[in-house]
């Protein structure tokens, strides 16, 4: 049986169980799609698309948390910014999710 909580990868597409919390302040559960070109956030309820020139930088501050769970804040170009957790309890799980959208948007970036 699939662990629904591993990353998957199909058609060049890289996809993580996250909670993940915009601006706005609601926290969603859902996938986190690490695209071409684009993040893709999704549930049943919600869904936020960034696309790579979007994203001015990703901190990493060990203060930033959803629940009791360690985030990443990505920064928006116009300065919104969403704060992006690992589900699972796995250790390096963030560390994997962080490496990953550093890898997406540096191209962009650059």
């Amino acid at each position: 049986m699939e662990n629904p909580l591993a990353p998957s990868d199909d058609q060049h597409v890289t996809s993580y169980a996250v909670n993940w919390q915009p601006h706005s302040g609601t926290v969603h559960s859902g996938r986190l799609e690490i695209g071409e070109g684009e993040l893709s956030f999704h549930n049943g309820d919600a869904a936020d698309t960034i696309r790579y020139d979007e994203v001015l930088r990703i901190e990493n501050d060990l203060r930033d948390r959803i629940g009791p769970r360690r985030a990443v804040r990505l920064i928006r170009r116009d300065g919104r910014a969403v704060l992006i957790a690992g589900q699972s309890a796995a250790i390096g799980e963030l560390a994997e999710i962080t490496a990953a959208l550093y890898a997406a948007i540096s191209p962009a970036a650059g």
